[in-house]
């Protein structure tokens, strides 16, 4: 469509897969640039937003979230969005007053988020009002499903209580998240492990924590950004130099495990390179490059061996993981396609053998 003409539309719609691949500068001065052309294209500024946030910019994205919402202040991704950023630098007034506008506006709309409720609960307990904080928190709990939020409602109530200065109390919560995560070995998504983990330091748990940020490294080895939050986080823990190794030697565990799988299908070792991958998905259930490289080691035995019905299946499975933790990965659809084009190849070969030919 660009060579045709200059539409913003596909100029954006570029800039998303440019940064849905990783090139999140490009992507960034796409969306400027259609902002510089029509101050007017929302969209483009909060995909800009979200392009300062994933290379550590988080000022930037506030700003120019804070523009967006000035403009367009009617959507509550957006208002959300801002209340978190201005959270996250301190900005309590901005994230305040996002947070009580998100609330409003997404009150009987599809978009509606518990993420809104437990910002302002903690801003709430920042400006030591622990009683509106805990009455948010429990309007949460009553407006949304307690199986999807109560982890995150707990772990929101300990950082109250530890913000307004009930130590104790924020002690007892961090004493009953160290309950739960005993109790499921599964582990929540990034940003809830690493909020768990800043308040279990907070209230003096130790062992747990780093469990959880070891965990976050080995499922993001190669995101430099994240691994330096991470690093931040030892730092306020006073365990800077020990976190330095921690994240140096999960990382190194990751790249192993990745390397040894993509050894053995270069040696030509299939069903081993399978199985190898299989095990490290195991241990690495989010780690994107193992579950990629694990879909392809799988299409490659696929094509060289023959159709087999339950490792396709098994790919098709790994593929969809991944596009619900990071959708739009450019080696997603690649990959789907490869998986794809041999299912006809062995529906002739089927007909093929059926006729004796």
């Amino acid at each position: 469509m660009l060579a045709g003409r200059d539409y913003n539309w596909a100029r954006a719609g570029v800039a998303k897969i440019r940064m849905n691949n990783g090139e999140h500068e490009a992507a960034r001065q796409m969306f400027q640039g259609v902002i510089a052309e029509n101050r007017y294209y929302i969209d483009a500024y909060d995909q800009m937003a979200l392009a300062f946030q994933l290379m550590g910019l988080h000022e930037e994205a506030c700003s120019v979230l804070e523009k967006a919402a000035a403009l367009s202040p009617n959507s509550v991704p957006r208002q959300r969005n801002l209340g978190q950023v201005a959270l996250r630098l301190g900005h309590v007034g901005m994230a305040e007053k996002a947070f009580r506008k998100c609330i409003a506006i997404g009150e009987y709309s599809v978009m509606k988020t518990a993420d809104a409720y437990f910002g302002l609960a903690r801003v709430c307990g920042i400006k030591n009002e622990p009683k509106e904080a805990l009455q948010w928190l429990l309007l949460a709990q009553r407006e949304f499903p307690v199986e999807l939020i109560g982890l995150r409602a707990k772990i929101t109530e300990g950082m109250v209580h530890h913000e307004s200065g009930d130590y104790r109390r924020a002690r007892k919560c961090g004493d009953e998240l160290e309950q739960m995560l005993e109790a499921d070995p599964a582990r929540p998504d990034t940003p809830t492990c690493l909020d768990l983990a800043i308040l279990l330091f907070a209230v003096g748990v130790k062992e747990a924590p780093v469990e959880l940020l070891c965990y976050v490294i080995r499922n993001n080895h190669d995101n430099p950004v994240l691994q330096d939050e991470v690093q931040r986080i030892f730092d306020k823990a006073r365990m800077g130099e020990e976190g330095n190794a921690l994240i140096l030697a999960s990382r190194k565990e990751a790249t192993d495990l990745m390397n040894r799988g993509v050894l053995l299908w270069k040696t030509d070792k299939m069903p081993d390179a399978v199985a190898w991958m299989r095990d490290a998905r195991l241990k690495l259930p989010n780690n994107l490059r193992i579950l990629f490289n694990s879909a392809q080691i799988i299409v490659s035995h696929l094509q060289k061996n023959g159709h087999d019905g339950a490792l396709a299946a098994e790919a098709a499975q790994v593929l969809m993981h991944v596009d619900s933790i990071a959708p739009g990965q450019q080696r997603f659809a690649q990959l789907m396609e490869q998986l794809a084009a041999l299912a006809p190849v062995v529906a002739a070969a089927t007909e093929a053998v059926a006729a004796g030919k």
